[in-house]
């Protein structure tokens, strides 16, 4: 038998060479000629091994953390006292800081030969926080990132804006990246069953801030083109941390916090509240006795008239939150692990909203050889989230306080049974519910389960030429469950609304491939090249059903069952299937001539089943250049200057409609027989010439550093044009068969701004150092073409209440447009409801009376003392439809965020504040609360209300069912400017001698302060208020839940 085909046993002792202590763990291995690990094993306490070698011909290699492994083939020698030196390479580390590389989504480089917009955040700085999701703790970070929270409520999205609002219909929210592969948040339109949005899905990325390495946000066009459509709003790349050679290393955090709303509006009490309502009434001639807002203690339901409730108040919990994080990695050395578990447990402000999550992420690397290696990631999250009942506080602010929370017993005492009269005194009971009520017997539940397991493999085939291809998976399911008991609103058992329950089960099933050459040829010192091939492919499968039925036997039975009714208002039952697919073809390049010159950019083609043959595919290139010109010789004298460097960019990308099976004629069947089948008819115009929704987009920047990188940052200047908009749901001639067409290309919109990113270390000792970084934004917003067959107009400015705004889709405005009438105050006399022309004289009319003032031409109509006065534009004496002007829009002109960084010894201060300036917002709790015309609770502002001739003041007079004194106005239309004070963290670090005497490597404790400060000169509770993925509803403050203010208190260990 030959020497190499019989195993042996080596033996023998690991220490290190300084000292000579033994390195127990250290690892020997034995590789074959490919670099395979064969066999392996470690090093006991007293640093000896045995090891059975398969050939003795093979390589043995002896690694330990922080040493410089050896390596030897041992032949026929079986004893070897192995001393490892230690590791120390203070050069790599200069190296390492001075040329950081990040991610880019196709190539992983140098962060100075990006010639593309894009901006990675330090994920330290936002450690220490708790939030409602990973979106809202990056809120202000981030120049030309615009997020706004859609409520406080515990699991409610956030709208993210990276360059404004690109599109009308299609979604405008940015693609999030993990890992190199997107995470679905896309619901399809016909796929309505789930409970969340896309902001939503956002919001539950399922990534806890201790597992991330990096953030970045890729902005223009050249940047994201390697996404395709769905990143045509700008792409949010995260970067999870992977496992590394050494021992096992464990990371524990724990937050929690306690919240409490901000102050609302003060409203009127028991007592006000009956005074306003009868001068209401008076102001009209209504005289029927109103015995549940008199003193009348005959009247037998007087007990439970006399209260005096804050129905909010009543609504409002204190808020907490416990966030627990543990995770574990390590690796040896062909294998590297990471293995995650956090949870939290979130309770709401308001009651009946609650969220629970659990996360798990494990990710594995392994490397078969030096030329293959394998890698698996898997995410698990569950999650069940309690949603407060909608607009529930809404109707708190507006519920009559007079009226008792409980039923009473014979002795005048509260029971346990809530008063929700069927009558309620201020409308039908259905509509006027007891708020508390339906906050603690209301049930609105989801649970949510996704599991996406992604499998990769590297193969380098050439030592320049490498291959990667993923397959990724994403398994979503949504259950949600909601009822509505008899007991929480007033209508009789036999009503549709009472016990009525609703079950929903929405799933989706998404499979995506890549696979790809990333080509790095050795061209030399001078020329340095990054080239790479990638097919894509994306498969998702949506499916679900949903029923809605009412009066269930019993309010503990909260599910859809046999014995309830089906038919009726609002009752339901229906399933829906929908499929989409894409496939991808994408060429990126990146090149760099003596270190200064950087050329890069791509082509991409994409087809998606979403579009008709003659428009599947689109093509989309992109370019950038970068010219680091502080490197020239001229610039040699600057030695202050560690890069200037100018950068320019232009791409196109596309955007697809949310709607499948537009390319084909589609039937429908309808709710009735006839001789046995159901009739069919067509529902779906074929869209065979439907093309992209292109989003062209040019950007010019600056990179710069001084100091030795003391002071850096970015500035931005872009424009971005969106072409062929898709207009959704457009009316046509019914003539056609069909009453509109989902989705059409209408128009073109303009976005067009600049950013502003300034890093400083201002201060930096050995003890002691000062950071500030500060961020600024403005994008402007313009229509610059619409088809007339685009829907341009919602709302009448006729009528009252918030339906009275128009909303306008008009050339040179932007998206978020406002129209109305102009606010001059309170007609104060009679003298002052003449009409009067242009020049202020008495306008008279053909009898040669004076004219009053009337609304649109109705002289039932007409003005009088008290009444709102606005400005009458035409001078026609009649308020009307000529009067309507552009009030303002829903942008802010500019938004941003900065703040300090402290570090004195152990000892950290971290504050951080976001702002957005001149957004205008329509204050729907100010206009329902000052309207003065119904039954509804009002706010303590009308207490300076008018109420006799010569009166001045800027509130209207009381009158029921008024016509003119709640008109869409700028009365409403209110300055929602802020800045807010988003987190403020004092951290202490213990000392490193403590904590290595009980064997751990770091340990902290902070505090946290969360929106404990907020300077504006809104009115209402929260100023941040009023996004809304739709045009018609966006700048509206709809009465939701506020961001909640915060004090956390955290700890982080690692051992």
């Amino acid at each position: 038998m030959s020497a190499q085909s019989q195993s042996t046993i080596i033996t023998g002792v690991v220490v290190s060479e300084s000292d000579g202590q033994p390195l127990t763990g250290a690892t020997i291995a034995e590789k074959d000629k490919n670099n395979r690990i064969i066999n392996g094993v470690v090093a006991d306490f007293n640093g000896n091994y045995s090891l059975k070698v398969s050939n003795p011909n093979n390589t043995i290699t002896f690694s330990y953390v922080g040493f410089v492994t050896k390596q030897l083939v041992p032949g026929n020698q079986t004893q070897f006292n192995i001393a490892l030196k230690e590791d120390i390479s203070e050069l790599e580390a200069i190296v390492i800081r001075g040329r950081k590389k990040v991610f880019t989504g196709d190539f992983e480089m140098d962060k100075r030969r990006i010639a593309t917009a894009m901006e990675t955040i330090d994920m330290e700085d936002i450690s220490e926080t708790v939030s409602t999701g990973l979106v809202d703790q990056l809120q202000g970070r981030l120049s030309g990132v615009d997020i706004v929270a859609n409520s406080g409520e515990p699991g409610a999205g956030m709208s993210i804006r990276i360059r404004g609002t690109s599109s009308l219909n299609a979604s405008s929210e940015p693609l999030i990246v993990i890992n190199g592969v997107p995470f679905e948040t896309e619901i399809d339109a016909l796929f309505d069953f789930g409970s969340a949005d896309e902001q939503q899905y956002a919001a539950l990325i399922g990534v806890s801030p201790n597992d991330i390495e990096e953030i970045s946000v890729l902005k223009d066009a050249a940047a994201t083109a390697q996404y395709g459509s769905r990143a045509a709003n700008g792409v949010l790349l995260i970067k999870t941390k992977r496992g590394a050679k050494g021992k096992a290393r464990f990371s524990y955090s724990y937050r929690g916090s306690v919240g409490w709303q901000p102050d609302g509006m003060p409203m009127l009490n028991g007592d006000q509240y009956s005074t306003l309502i009868k001068e209401e009434l008076t102001a009209v001639d209504i005289t029927l006795p109103q015995p549940q807002i008199e003193f009348d203690p005959t009247y037998e339901l007087y007990n439970l008239y006399n209260k005096n409730v804050d129905w909010v108040d009543e609504i409002t919990q204190l808020g907490y939150t416990h966030e627990n994080f543990l995770g574990v990695s390590g690796g040896g050395e062909k294998s590297a692990y990471r293995v995650s578990v956090s949870y939290k447990n979130q309770q709401g402000t308001t009651i009946g909203s609650a969220l629970k999550t659990f996360t798990t992420r494990t990710i594995l690397d392994y490397n078969i050889s030096n030329k293959i290696s394998i890698s698996t990631e898997l995410a698990y999250t569950h999650g069940s989230l309690d949603k407060s009942y909608s607009g529930i506080r809404g109707l708190a602010l507006r519920k009559m306080p007079n009226q008792s929370i409980y039923e009473l017993d014979e002795f005048g005492n509260p029971t346990d049974v809530y008063f929700t009269p069927v009558n309620a005194y201020q409308g039908n009971g259905s509509d006027y519910y007891n708020p508390v009520a339906m906050a603690k017997l209301s049930t609105n539940n989801t649970e949510n389960n996704r599991i996406t397991p992604t499998f990769r493999i590297n193969y380098n085939p050439l030592k320049r030429l490498t291959y990667n291809a993923y397959i990724a998976f994403d398994i979503n399911t949504d259950k949600a469950s909601n009822f509505l008991p008899e007991a929480a609103f007033g209508a009789a058992w036999t009503n549709s609304d009472a016990n009525q329950a609703r079950f929903a089960d929405a799933e989706f099933f998404v499979m995506r491939t890549e696979n790809k050459l990333v080509w790095n040829p050795n061209l030399g010192d001078n020329h340095s090249v990054f080239a790479s091939g990638t097919i894509q492919t994306y498969d998702k499968t949506s499916q679900g059903y949903s029923a809605i039925t009412s009066n269930s036997p019993s309010s503990l039975i909260q599910t859809p069952i046999a014995q309830t009714r089906i038919e009726g208002s609002g009752n339901s039952l229906s399933s829906s299937f929908s499929q989409n697919r894409s496939i991808a073809y994408n060429f990126m390049f990146n090149y760099q001539f003596l270190d200064r010159y950087i050329l890069s950019g791509g082509i991409r083609s994409e087809g998606n089943s979403r579009f008709g043959s003659s428009y599947r595919y689109g093509t989309f290139p992109s370019v950038a250049a970068k010219w680091i010109f502080s490197d020239e010789p001229f610039m040699e004298s600057y030695d202050f200057i560690d890069e200037l460097g100018l950068r320019a960019s232009y791409g196109v990308n596309g955007n697809s409609p949310n709607f499948n099976y537009g390319q084909y004629n589609t039937y429908s069947t309808y709710g009735y027989d006839y001789l046995g089948e159901s009739p069919v008819f067509p529902d779906n115009m074929e869209l065979t010439d439907l093309r992209w929704e292109t989003i062209i987009q040019s950007n010019f920047g600056l990179t710069y550093s001084f100091f030795d990188r003391r002071v850096s940052g970015d500035l931005e200047f872009y424009k971005k044009e969106t072409k062929d908009l898709l207009g959704e749901n457009t009316a046509i001639p019914s003539s056609s068969g069909f009453s509109n067409l989902p989705f059409l290309n209408l128009g073109n919109i303009s976005n067009q701004g600049f950013e502003l990113s300034v890093r400083t270390r201002l201060i930096e000792t050995n003890d002691f150092s000062l950071e500030m970084n500060f961020n600024i934004a403005r994008n402007t917003n313009l229509i610059t073409k619409i088809s007339e067959a685009q829907v341009v107009e919602a709302g009448d400015p006729l009528a009252t209440g918030p339906n009275g705004y128009l909303k306008r889709i008009q050339e040179d405005n932007p998206i978020g447009s406002f129209y109305g009438y102009r606010y001059l105050g309170v007609y104060s006399t009679i003298d002052e409801v003449i009409a009067r022309d242009e020049n202020g004289d008495i306008i008279y009319d053909l009898n040669g009376t004076p004219k009053n003032m009337v609304f649109n031409e109705d002289s039932r109509s007409a003005f009088q003392p008290g009444d709102a006065k606005y400005e009458d534009i035409n001078n026609d004496g009649s308020i009307d439809r000529l009067d309507v002007v552009y009030l303002g829009n829903a942008n802010p002109l500019l938004y941003g965020g900065f703040g300090p960084t402290v570090r004195y010894k152990n000892l950290s201060l971290n504050a951080f504040f976001n702002f957005r300036y001149n957004q205008k917002v329509i204050n729907l709790a100010r206009m329902q609360t000052e309207s003065m015309d119904s039954y509804d609770n009002q706010n303590t502002a009308v207490l300076r209300r008018w109420r006799f001739e010569g009166d001045v003041t800027d509130i209207p007079r009381a009158e029921f069912n008024s016509p003119v004194n709640t008109l869409a106005s700028d009365r409403f239309l209110e300055d929602a400017s802020f800045l807010r004070m988003k987190f403020i963290t004092l951290k202490y670090d213990l000392p490193k001698t403590f904590i290595e005497k009980i064997n751990f490597t770091n340990a902290s404790f902070f505090v946290t302060g969360t929106d404990l400060l907020t300077f504006t000169k809104y009115s209402g509770p929260d100023p941040e208020t009023g996004s809304s993925s739709d045009w018609r509803k966006l700048g509206y403050d709809t009465n939701q839940t506020p961001r909640s203010q915060q004090i956390t208190l955290g700890v982080n260990l690692s051992f």
